[in-house]
């Protein structure tokens, strides 16, 4: 299953928006970089330039401070990111032609979503910074979420539904359930690296699968 690359993803998005000059598409690129590496607080105004390959003056000139870099330039780019990645994954399963057993789409969801988050952790990080700070940017993250589960999760679990694969819990529980198993899954990676992840994961998917049965 291809693995999406916020950062990858946030520069070819920002290619695409004829709205930033090719000097603004650097500095954003080169912020996000240096937010995921050395974090928000840590990061300079002169690092962005000399990453962007462009003055001081020309990363003022477009943002006059790094927070409204942040809020004005990463954050629409960032909402875009995470809106594709969203329908990027579940298009995979979705468009099978035969949906797997409710064992191989806990796998899938699970196990690359737990990847997904851990390879890109300190993207996601400067996101969830302006989750905390920017109430608009969160209640469009939270929609554009929603929307990708209501067009092409609900379906997916109608269909195990059908089969008998689950029990008759509602799509929302459904899917807390396994948002809440895969957050628990890389926090608890996070404090205890010494476990093993790939455990972690298959206990996980243990668990889910014995709550929908």
């Amino acid at each position: 299953m291809t693995e999406t690359n916020l950062i990858a993803l946030f520069k070819q998005l920002s290619a695409k928006d004829d709205a930033l000059s090719s000097k603004q598409q650097a500095v954003l690129n080169a912020s996000l970089l240096l937010f995921s590496e050395k974090g928000f607080e840590q990061t300079s105004t002169k690092d962005i330039a000399s990453a962007a390959g462009v003055s001081e003056g020309t990363v003022y000139k477009h943002f006059k401070t790094k927070n409204q870099l942040l809020v004005k330039g990463i954050a629409p780019v960032l909402d875009n990111v995470f809106q594709s990645a969203v329908h990027e994954f579940l298009s995979q399963i979705t468009s099978r032609d035969k949906i797997p057993k409710l064992h191989d789409v806990l796998m899938l969801v699970i196990s690359n979503r737990v990847h997904f988050i851990q390879n890109n952790l300190p993207a996601i990080k400067v996101a969830l910074v302006q989750v905390l700070v920017d109430k608009k940017f969160a209640e469009q993250m939270v929609q554009h979420f929603r929307t990708a589960i209501v067009e092409e999760v609900e379906p997916l679990l109608s269909i195990l539904r059908e089969r008998g694969e689950i029990c008759n819990i509602s799509d929302f529980q459904a899917i807390k359930l396994i948002s809440s198993t895969i957050i628990s899954i890389v926090v608890g990676y996070q404090i205890n690296s010494h476990v093993s992840l790939e455990d972690a994961i298959s206990e996980g998917i243990v668990v889910v699968e014995k709550a929908l049965k």
